[in-house]
């Protein structure tokens, strides 16, 4: 009996949250475009296998109609849901030790799998401080040296490599084809990825489709919290008197923009984050979850300290204050300036409020114009077809055509 083919997201189901907000308009395009869609849990598939009995119900509010969930607990019930499907994935499960063993279930099942990393976002470089030389050893390890034995090993053949990736950042093939060496690799097939398509970013389809109605209602603050993994693994965690002194700056700064543009302010947060734990930090402001993109929309000026929901902002040219704190890491810092030196928009000091309304205006209003050469580079190549309509027309053409 010949197998139905099917299109299925293989990730952590920790993860989903995450992916109906920043995937939603991508999410349902794919609905709209095939007659089911899988989600898969990479948790059981792991070395080190962790099966979470996840409350699939849950998962599932808000999903497209025809997304289905399977969340295996081991490598035996995954091959036994191959018997009468062929799978074609997108890998949302990265190249680290753990998802070695999924790369190699791939190969071993002859699945092919794609990448669609067009969030528009420019990847800064960590910067880990020489206070702890273990946790610089292990931050190496994780992320330099595990992620090119990943990509040996794809060479060698024994684990599956990505077969497309679409991506939404021109500096990567303007590295590659500038680099003798990189386009003999590129063209030989030695990346992970053996095709690099570049395609318009969600975020100018979001605007493009015109899906979100936009105003100027708020000010609209993203906030970072400074002791989330992603921070403390380079430098571990920050004691309670450093955050409360960081939040008392940041909540002045905010109450001062609130009062000199008569704007009230609304804090939108990370899907990861502890919305009950976020909000003793603002208990002035409303803290809001899962609507980052809808309030972006609304924004009259939208801060930011290092969120790559800024795109958003970037795309629809609003004002943007990117901000800095003394109660930042170096790290940190680097990548609040890094954003606006990059797009091209004003960054203060949370300490600093003392603003002149008519300077400050002038000075967000002409940074707008700046931006260009961003959405140039990162979000908008194609006037013609969207970057979702790029995506899904290749993956019928290549993997689903009869």
């Amino acid at each position: 009996m010949a197998k139905k083919k099917f299109l299925a997201i293989i990730t952590r189901f920790e993860d989903i949250n995450s992916i109906k907000v920043t995937w939603k308009y991508f999410l349902d395009k794919l609905s709209n475009n095939f007659e089911k869609v899988y989600f898969i849990s990479s948790e059981g598939l792991e070395f080190y296998p962790r099966y979470i009995n996840h409350n699939l119900n849950d998962i599932k509010n808000k999903l497209p109609i025809n997304f289905e969930l399977f969340n295996p607990k081991n490598t035996k019930e995954f091959s036994n849901f191959l018997d009468d499907k062929d799978l074609i994935v997108i890998n949302h499960f990265g190249k680290y030790f753990s998802s070695i063993k999924i790369h190699y279930l791939l190969k071993k099942f002859d699945i092919k799998q794609i990448q669609v990393t067009s969030v528009g976002q420019h990847n800064f470089s960590m910067f880990i401080e020489n206070t702890n030389f273990v946790r610089k050893i292990i931050y190496k390890l994780r992320k330099k040296i595990i992620p090119k034995l990943v990509i040996l090993l794809g060479n060698l053949g024994l684990i599956a490599k990505v077969d497309i990736r679409f991506i939404s950042n021109k500096a990567i093939l303007k590295k590659i084809f500038g680099s003798k060496f990189k386009k003999f690799l590129y063209e030989k097939k030695f990346f992970f990825a053996k095709e690099l398509i570049l395609v318009n970013s969600f975020a100018s389809d979001i605007k493009q489709q015109k899906e979100i109605k936009i105003a100027e209602d708020y000010i609209v603050h993203l906030d970072a919290s400074l002791n989330y993994n992603h921070e403390t693994e380079l430098r571990g965690y920050f004691d309670d008197r450093r955050i409360k002194d960081h939040y008392l700056n940041l909540e002045k700064f905010l109450k001062t923009l609130s009062n000199l543009f008569n704007k009230p302010v609304k804090v939108c947060i990370h899907p990861r984050y502890n919305l009950t734990e976020h909000k003793k930090f603002f208990p002035d402001f409303e803290v809001i979850q899962f609507k980052t993109r809808d309030y972006v929309y609304k924004a009259y000026i939208v801060t930011t300290f290092d969120s790559s929901a800024v795109i958003d902002a970037i795309m629809l040219k609003k004002k943007i204050i990117g901000i800095t704190s003394d109660h930042m890491s170096l790290n940190e810092t680097r990548h609040s300036l890094g954003w606006s030196n990059i797009v091209g928009y004003t960054n203060l000091n949370t300490k600093n409020i003392d603003f002149e309304k008519k300077f400050l205006l002038e000075q967000l209003e002409n940074n707008l114009e700046k931006y260009e050469n961003y959405i140039k580079d990162y979000l908008k190549f194609d006037e013609s077809l969207s970057g979702a309509e790029k995506v899904i027309n290749t993956i019928k053409e290549r993997y689903f055509k009869i």
